[in-house]
């Protein structure tokens, strides 16, 4: 008994001595280098586990870092020289270029305006200086609004180019028909247009006397007067149309006869108006007339000769019961009216032509004589009197006859420019006038050959965006994609050891982030857009601070444990 107790108390002794050993030797495998400790914990005195860590782990790490960091800024010099190499593209350049070419074209408007314009060509330049302004507001429109997602302006500028290109064609026309103008065998075609002309004109001046007379007279008319007489003028009017279109023309005179048919189809169709609308007038007046039980004047047309309901009839019904235009009196004397007209326009055309053919003046217009019934006007007087003494109220459509009045203007208007430009076909040019236009020519070439070059650097411009080349850009911008790909999978390669991390994830985080801005710039970019690089920008600021925390982290890293980059 006594032995057991001896032996067990000899091995609790060791037991102790073996504890005790343990707790007072220092671990052997901690002192083979430096070593990454962690804080103590505030909760614990027990030391923590040390971290063993690689020194030339950490030296290679910081080398290829320090590496990659190079090679990213070498990226950042590259892309910004290149950048800065694009000016063209920038919004700032394209809009100052709008400005160069709205001012350059001002030069063009002040040589239009100072074209020579005399004598034969003083219209030439009219039409030049239209042009040369409206091509100009369109310039400072696109240089004030331009936005290059707004292609309307653009389009405007185009379209308001292309009509004055038409305006600048016409010109060019103007100025051939007036070189043609003086050809010996033109000059003959146009006296003779001139010797059929004349009897038409007579004519035609004849028509606007008998007109004149009635306008005067309409005040002391009954309503069914003033509609017979104007049908005569109808009639009288339709002679002068048709002899109109009668005469031989061709390209030399066409374009005086053409102006000429289409104010005789005015003047037609607005007397066909007037007509009209004075036999509805009258019509309305004998209906009411009826109504009241009076009795219709003596030789109204409104009342029916055959006994009927007292309506006004048509000419056509006038034709069916024998009343028509052939057999009435006044209708017969309205057509030898005509014929004398044109009878006498045959003889003072034969007197315009013995004019021109002795002096180069201008061709005279033969006065028409008037065709007023002096007895007729003195019955339509006696008739008024007997309606005034029967106090019946006469008519007043001097509303309607001011109207016609009207359409009057605007036919002589065209009626004296065409005698103007048929007396200048007839003279053909004066020496005077054959410089007139040669300078005229002369100035309008050198115009148009500055025009022309504007067109085309202008045109230059617009074709390549400014000078900017999208291809190229792109282009560049998926190199540079591609150089920046290859600087992330570095950085993706790096280290992942836990003591290496933190510098690790802080870069491949600056790394996707620019990658990523840089990606969208190149599927995006497009020239003259605002803040084009301002994503990119933003990444690169935000990355640079990222590589700037991951370089202090293995940094400190290094000065922990004592390592330096050239050991």
């Amino acid at each position: 008994m006594k032995i057991i107790l001896r032996t067990l108390f000899l091995s609790s002794l060791g037991l102790l001595a073996a504890l005790a050993l343990a707790c007072t030797s220092p671990a052997s495998d901690s002192e083979s280098g430096p070593s990454l400790s962690t804080d103590s914990s505030p909760a614990s005195n027990i030391a923590p586990t040390p971290i063993p860590v690689s020194v030339e782990l950490i030296q290679d790490h910081a080398g290829v870092q320090q590496a990659i960091n190079e090679d990213w800024d070498s990226f950042h010099v590259d892309f910004d020289r290149w950048r800065s190499g694009i000016s063209a593209c920038d919004r700032a350049a394209a809009e100052t270029a709008l400005r160069i070419f709205a001012s350059d074209f001002g030069g063009i408007t002040s040589q239009a305006r100072n074209l020579p314009g005399k004598g034969i060509a003083r219209e030439l330049p009219d039409e030049v200086i239209a042009a040369a302004a409206s091509e100009e507001a369109s310039l400072r429109g696109l240089r004030d609004n331009w936005n290059p997602a707004n292609t309307m302006l653009l389009e405007n500028a185009q379209t308001t180019r292309a009509a004055a290109a038409d305006m600048i064609r016409a010109t060019q026309v103007a100025v051939d028909r007036l070189e043609e103008m003086d050809d010996p065998e033109d000059r003959q075609v146009a006296k003779d247009f001139a010797r059929e002309l004349a009897p038409v004109e007579a004519a035609w001046d004849q028509f606007y006397d008998s007109y004149g007379a009635l306008a005067d007279e309409h005040l002391e008319l009954e309503s069914s007067e003033i509609v017979s007489r104007l049908r005569d003028l109808v009639d009288e009017h339709e002679a002068v149309a048709e002899a109109l279109e009668d005469i031989t023309s061709d390209k030399v005179t066409d374009p005086v006869q053409d102006p000429l048919i289409e104010a005789a189809e005015s003047e037609a169709e607005a007397l066909g108006d007037l007509l009209d609308t004075i036999r509805r007038a009258a019509r309305a007046e004998a209906t009411s007339m009826e109504e009241n039980g009076e009795e219709p004047a003596e030789g109204d047309e409104s009342a029916d000769t055959n006994g009927g309901n007292g309506a006004m009839t048509d000419p056509e019904e006038n034709e069916e019961t024998g009343n028509g235009p052939g057999n009435g009196a006044p209708q017969g004397s309205a057509q030898n009216t005509h014929q004398d007209s044109l009878t006498l326009g045959e003889n003072a055309g034969e007197a315009r032509l013995n004019a021109q053919d002795g002096t180069a003046g201008a061709i005279p217009i033969p006065t028409a004589r008037t065709t007023t019934d002096i007895s007729g006007q003195q019955g339509s007087a006696q008739a008024t009197e007997d309606s005034g003494e029967n106090g019946g109220a006469l008519p007043d459509y001097s509303e309607h006859f001011d109207t016609f009045d009207e359409t009057l203007d605007s036919t002589r208007a065209i009626r004296r420019k065409a005698d103007r430009d048929l007396e200048d076909l007839v003279e053909g040019f004066s020496e005077n006038d054959r410089e007139a236009l040669a300078d005229f020519v002369a100035a309008f070439g050198e115009l148009m050959d500055d025009w022309d070059d504007f067109h085309s650097e202008f045109d230059g411009w617009t074709r390549t965006e400014g000078d900017c080349d999208r291809a190229g850009a792109t282009s560049a911008l998926q190199l540079y994609n591609q150089r920046f790909s290859e600087i992330a999978s570095r950085v993706r390669g790096l280290s992942q050891v836990s003591y290496l991390r933190p510098s690790s994830d802080l870069l491949s985080e600056a790394v996707e982030r620019e990658g990523a801005a840089l990606r969208s710039l190149a599927n995006t970019w497009s020239p003259y857009e605002s803040d084009l690089y301002r994503g990119v920008d933003e990444e690169r600021a935000n990355a640079d601070k990222l590589r700037r925390l991951a370089d202090r982290r293995v940094q400190e890293l290094l000065e922990r444990n004592g390592v330096t980059l050239n050991q």
